[in-house]
């Protein structure tokens, strides 16, 4: 094979052992990455994502191909010895995967066999294409090719050929207000029986039902695979772990409420809310609760919500709990037929969340929307932890805040409406908004960075440069004159938040915000360790 060493970078060819070797005692050549010839190592360029199809594609080939210097096996003894009758089957499928790997004609370098077959076929089904007019595409694309190639003319050859590999698409119909899919019982009606209803629930869980469906027999029944080492069948069972989400999916996917008076999945209607008047939605201020017994800021009123602090955090309830909550809850999916106008935010009044509720606001149900069909799993009830929330997607929503609150954007959170509630709630008296004549003024607030401080800040920001692959361009999303910050990603946001924002800032605000934003920034930086020190995480945590 090629070697990819310092001295031997990618032109000569040596065994194995010997390239190990150079890469050992040389190094790697640090301009592999960039050279066409990793492609012959078995790597492909990073800019070509995999489809579901294709890792499944690459699972059978690894599990059969792992070493391509081994033959495939050519006994193929007619006797009665079952052993033989596994060699028979896995010699003719490892022969079918080879026939896959074939090019699609004798000169074509991009496609495969399989993966010609796989790109058409996705277009088919995507495009909703009938079987007579794909096999006349197949037709037409099967005669401009060359001669040799060895495209399928037809599309039950095409799909016989993917049955191989356990790759086929199902298409299921769904009713047009998303309350039902035609299958199963379902499958020969012609409408649907649940649009005379009204309905109200959210119908993420209708389209969930045949993912469900197949992990709950592959956790109950099993699927028989083939252990290509070992040489032998088993049955291989698999359960869902947990889901990974932002917040507001959170709820989608569980049906709790995330937003309104009990949006904390949590303190469920013991949530610690304030309505305000002037920017008219609910807050939060009740979070000195999960803090330890006796910590200092338990008492500082002046900081928070003028409030001493004294209750504590509540217990995260049982999948068990959940269970016995909503095992008799029942669900309407679909969309409401009767749609009434969308009021905007400024005609809500305190309270109003929508339409009315079928459960009574003091009772545990009324925070939920809906039973989340993952209970449909027997041992979803059983788990420690079943929903998880990406710490990247809150990195990305902090550093947003952060940064419009710095940079005085007409997207931060501290603009007239928060200055009057701060008013109407009796605190922080420095920052009330005055009105002068027939203008209103807003006092300074010390976490505000200067038109100086502005340009200080975008330029150490856009001057920086890191190592390859580290993060994205950040001279590319910030203007130093004008002073502005653009979109950056939800990568970039988590590089700025850890590494960046403390050495940024250095100098150019007060001490009490720099000491906010700085421990803002290790907290970030201490979770998101390879190597996680329990302890550090209980610390963390009160």
């Amino acid at each position: 094979m090629i070697c990819p060493c310092i001295d031997c970078r990618n032109v000569c060819h040596q065994a194995i052992d010997t390239v190990v070797e150079h890469l050992v005692i040389k190094g790697m050549d640090k301009k592999y990455m960039r050279n066409s010839c990793r492609s012959m190592h078995g790597e492909r360029r990073a800019d070509m994502s995999d489809s579901g199809e294709t890792k499944a594609y690459y699972l059978l080939k690894t599990a059969y191909f792992a070493d391509d210097c081994i033959p495939p096996p050519s006994s193929t003894n007619s006797g009665g010895d079952p052993k033989d009758c596994e060699a028979t089957k896995e010699s003719e499928f490892r022969q079918k995967l080879r026939d896959a790997e074939t090019p699609l004609y004798s000169s074509c370098l991009k496609y495969t066999k399989v993966f010609a077959i796989m790109a058409l076929y996705r277009i088919k089904v995507k495009s909703g294409m009938s079987e007579n007019y794909f096999d006349q595409l197949l037709t037409a694309v099967h005669d401009m090719l060359p001669e040799d190639n060895v495209l399928p003319k037809i599309t039950y050859a095409m799909k016989k050929f993917l049955k191989v590999f356990g790759i086929r698409y199902d298409v299921i119909h769904a009713c047009k207000n998303d309350c039902i899919l035609y299958r199963k019982k379902f499958e020969k009606i012609e409408s649907c029986p649940r649009c005379i209803q009204q309905l109200r629930v959210t119908i993420l869980d209708v389209y969930l039902v045949p993912l469900v469906d197949d992990l709950k027999d592959l956790w109950n029944e099993g699927i028989e695979v083939y252990d290509a080492y070992l040489k032998e069948n088993f049955t291989l069972r698999a359960l869902l772990l947990w889901s990974i989400s932002d917040y507001p999916a959170l709820g989608t996917l569980t049906g709790c409420k995330v937003k309104g008076k009990q949006a904390c999945n949590v303190c469920g209607k013991d949530t610690p809310h304030r309505w305000l008047k002037f920017i008219r939605k609910y807050v939060y201020m009740g979070n000195k609760r999960c803090l330890r017994s006796g910590h200092p800021y338990r008492c500082r009123k002046a900081w928070f919500n003028n409030t001493v602090e004294e209750g504590t955090a509540k217990r995260i309830q049982t999948g068990y709990e959940i269970y016995e909550v909503l095992k008799d809850f029942r669900n309407d999916f679909g969309r409401p037929q009767d749609k009434e106008s969308k009021r905007k935010r400024a005609d809500l009044l305190e309270g109003e969340a929508g339409p009315s509720e079928e459960y009574e606001e003091s009772t545990d149900q009324w925070r939920w929307k809906k039973w989340s069909i993952l209970f449909d799993f027997p041992y979803w009830k059983d788990l420690l932890v079943r929903h998880n929330i990406d710490v990247m997607h809150v990195e990305k929503n902090l550093s947003d805040a952060i940064l419009f609150t710095l940079m005085q954007s007409s997207k931060s959170k501290d603009g007239l409406k928060a200055r009057k509630d701060l008013d109407d709630i009796g605190i922080r008296r420095h920052l009330h908004a005055e009105a002068r004549g027939k203008r209103t003024y807003l006092p300074p607030a010390v976490y505000g960075l200067s038109k100086e401080e502005k340009f200080i800040f975008t330029q150490r920001l856009s001057k920086f440069r890191g190592p390859d692959g580290y993060c994205g361009n950040f001279a590319n999303c910030i203007s130093v004159k004008p002073p502005m910050i653009g979109s950056l990603k939800s990568h970039d946001h988590h590089v700025l938040i850890q590494n960046l924002l403390p050495a940024a800032l250095r100098g150019l605000l007060p001490k009490g915000p720099t000491i906010a934003v700085n421990r803002v920034c290790n907290y970030f930086n201490r979770l998101c360790q390879r190597v996680i020190d329990p302890e550090k995480m209980i610390s963390m945590e009160s």
